[in-house]
């Protein structure tokens, strides 16, 4: 509690009630609380291990829709066929519906049907990325009619990188905290709020850097390219973390 002494006069002035038996006497108020705020960030850039390839197979046929169908389908199955030799399990391999489709020449009158279409994706999950390029090897062969769609990347231990980032978060408002009140010759007492972003809401995956699907074509042909052996730059993936904290500081005299 701060001792204040107020003279009898500015304290009627201020319509403060004084005991008659004494001319003046010590005010009794209560402290209010001296906090600062500080939000602690944290940034953390992990390395893959697991990878996500996103494939199209497309068909076109101008006789019907059942060959079109029949044809990607034996085409599919001859890739899926050969990831399995490759060590991948039914869990890695997830195929997508077919879709069929007609093409229509509407330049004529009625609009006629010239070609067929079907359509089926394969998504594959990829646990080992030394595999990566003998699988896109693998899916974009002289038979299977494929083009990548997407490749994104990913860590297996969301949870310990997630921990991580919310600790070094948790540090980084602690130490702004102390230094701040340091400026002002206090010390840090006690924390008072906490509001927390969870990491998860936070993390980007960098997407790979494929160059282009005729380079990744030609080398699954076996023709020779001048921009290196790999189809993809590999990203990183970044976690981020911010925690707003509020603390109770204990002032000192500011010289």
């Amino acid at each position: 509690m701060k001792k204040i002494l107020i003279p009898m006069a500015l304290a009627l002035s201020l319509g403060l009630s004084i005991p008659a038996e004494v001319s003046a006497q010590s005010v009794s108020i209560a402290d209010q609380t001296t906090s600062i705020h500080v939000t602690g960030h944290s940034r953390i850039e992990v390395e893959p291990d697991i990878a996500y390839l996103s494939v199209q197979f497309t068909v076109s046929d101008k006789k019907d829709v059942a060959h079109a169908r029949g044809t990607l389908e034996k085409k599919f199955s001859a890739v899926i066929a050969k990831l399995k030799e490759l060590g991948f399990t039914d869990e890695q391999l997830i195929a997508e519906s077919l879709y069929t489709s007609k093409q229509y020449d509407y330049d004529v009158k009625p609009p006629k049907i010239i070609q067929y279409n079907a359509m089926r994706c394969l998504n594959v999950k990829i646990e080992d990325l030394k595999k990566l390029d003998l699988v896109i090897e693998t899916v974009l062969g002289n038979e299977s009619d494929a083009e990548i769609r997407n490749i994104s990347f990913d860590v297996r231990d969301k949870v310990k990188y997630a921990d991580l980032a919310k600790s070094r978060a948790i540090e980084d408002s602690i130490s702004q905290a102390r230094k701040l009140a340091a400026g002002y010759n206090a010390k840090v007492k006690k924390v008072l709020k906490v509001d927390y972003r969870q990491s998860y809401d936070l993390i980007e995956a960098v997407h790979a850097d494929i160059r282009s699907n005729s380079l990744m074509m030609n080398k699954a042909r076996g023709v020779a390219n001048d921009g290196g052996d790999a189809y993809y730059k590999p990203g990183k993936i970044v976690l981020s973390d911010e925690v707003d904290a509020t603390f109770e500081i204990e002032s000192g005299e500011i010289k």
